[in-house]
């Protein structure tokens, strides 16, 4: 793990971080809360979809489907309906030999470094020490 380092110029507010600190902790605390709430609030209404109308608020109460397609058994069903026309072959590398190449000698680093995309992204992380 790197070493912290130390503050890079004068500009850097302390209680800036301090109030981020205490903002990531607050919000962590407020979904919580508002998890049990969302249940509490669903189990009023015996988790059954509608809209209600209490105490001047609308609580709107709503399933919604979240389906994902079993895509090694529609191929499956696809193959043996004999619709091979609604198959796709793509073409990957096969991680472990290219492995092999490389150990072999057969591929190089050097080769391989257009192929490498690297994306970086900043985060931001704050604890208490």
């Amino acid at each position: 793990m790197t070493q912290p380092a130390e503050i890079p110029d004068k500009k850097t507010n302390p209680t800036d971080i301090e109030r981020y600190y205490e903002l990531v902790a607050k919000i962590k605390q407020l979904e919580d809360e508002k998890k049990v709430m969302n249940k509490v609030i669903k189990s009023y209404f015996n988790n059954t979809p509608g809209i209600y109308k209490v105490n001047g608020y609308k609580v709107n109460i709503y399933e919604q489907d979240r389906s994902k397609v079993d895509q090694d058994m529609l191929v499956e069903i696809l193959k043996k309906k004999g619709l091979n026309d609604c198959l796709k072959v793509v073409v990957i590398p096969d991680e472990d030999k290219v492995e092999e190449a490389i150990y072999c000698g057969r591929l190089t680093q050097q080769e391989l470094e257009p192929c490498l995309q690297v994306r970086k992204s900043l985060s931001l992380l704050i604890t208490k020490d």
